[in-house]
């Protein structure tokens, strides 16, 4: 451990007066982050803990005390990686905090966790990790000694995370996992689509009309702060609506509502 994180640990450490402040300042700055990011990951269907995500982590335990004892507790920095061939922008870890657990303060990350689960968001400064690169963030949990196991995912994707969407799945619903890379086919009639939320970046977008070439529209998935659904729309057009001879051809509409879901904590 380096002094500047050694300095950054003893900043957020509770057990000092310094760190009890930070604690409580952090519980009130970030309360409604953590509730929004523990409601998504609630809401994660199970098979999502199996899909193997671009991101890892490994836990050291800088100091741990008391065992089981209502007064024990642990402090751990936890490090993220990113395991992809491209560049992450942000990342999320969780980890399943042990019966008595709960957090006392977590620094060099965004949002703390309640109850039994512990979520911890990328800063504002270490969310972006080239290949291979890594960062670091502490975590102090009061009410126990044991030390958690953290699982992280990210918004680089993945080599088998493609989902394409066609004609075909017009009014479905579709779950994705953070962190994917979803693909819009559709014929050289229909507009470019547009999206409802914030879960989905454009990556590229070719053709449709009036280019005369057939739709694709790329999107990754990422991590947004409204909703975790974000819904595709497009439309049919025609020269024919715009210059003569005139007609009357019906406008297709098309919808596909994206569910991003995010792996649930691991067991401690």
């Amino acid at each position: 451990m380096t002094a500047t994180r050694s300095a950054t640990a003893r900043q957020g450490d509770p057990r000092t007066p310094g760190g009890r402040g930070r604690a409580r300042r952090l519980a009130t700055a970030l309360g409604l982050t953590a509730a929004a990011t523990l409601s998504v990951l609630a809401a994660a269907p199970a098979q999502a803990g199996a899909v193997t995500t671009p991101c890892a982590t490994a836990v050291h335990v800088d100091s741990a005390w008391g065992g089981t004892q209502s007064w024990a507790g642990t402090v751990v920095t936890v490090t993220v990686t990113n395991t992809a061939a491209s560049a992450s922008g942000t990342w999320i870890a969780t980890a399943a905090t042990a019966a008595g657990q709960s957090v006392g303060s977590i620094w060099n990350a965004r949002s703390i966790g309640s109850g039994s689960s512990l979520v911890a968001a990328n800063d504002a400064g270490n969310g972006t990790l080239a290949p291979g690169a890594s960062t670091t963030f502490g975590v102090y949990l009061q009410g126990g000694s044991q030390a958690p196991s953290f699982t992280c995912v990210s918004d680089a994707p993945r080599p088998s995370g493609t989902t394409t969407l066609t004609e075909a799945d017009n009014g479905k619903t579709v779950t994705v996992v953070l962190g994917d890379t979803v693909t819009v086919q559709l014929g050289k009639d229909w507009q470019p689509t547009t999206l409802t939320g914030d879960w989905l970046q454009l990556v590229s977008v070719t053709g449709g009309y009036p280019t005369g070439a057939p739709l694709q529209a790329v999107y990754r998935t990422t991590w947004g702060t409204s909703s975790s659904t974000t819904v595709l729309r497009s439309q049919t057009d025609y020269d024919c609506f715009h210059t003569p001879p005139y007609c009357a051809r019906p406008t297709q509409l098309w919808s596909v509502t994206v569910r991003v879901a995010v792996p649930p904590p691991s067991a401690p």
